[in-house]
């Protein structure tokens, strides 16, 4: 979600969106247009801003975010 990637964007010892340069988006799992045939969702870099990706954004990374279970 938005709000998970919003914390792990803060942790520094976390490489972002493979560590590329600036202007480095990662995927959120939120639509940002859910309108049918639109398919946009919301995407954001290290510093906050958000971009809206459309399926054809591939420089976009994507990150699995899934609490500890075992310790």
């Amino acid at each position: 979600t938005w709000l998970e990637l919003t914390w792990v964007r803060q942790q520094s010892d976390v490489v972002w969106a493979a560590g590329a340069g600036s202007n480095q988006y990662e995927l959120t799992g939120e639509a940002s247009d859910p309108a049918p045939g639109v398919r946009t969702v919301i995407a954001i870099d290290r510093t906050g801003n958000n971009a809206p990706a459309t399926v054809d954004a591939t420089a976009y990374r994507y990150r699995c975010v899934l609490s500890k279970v075992n310790g």
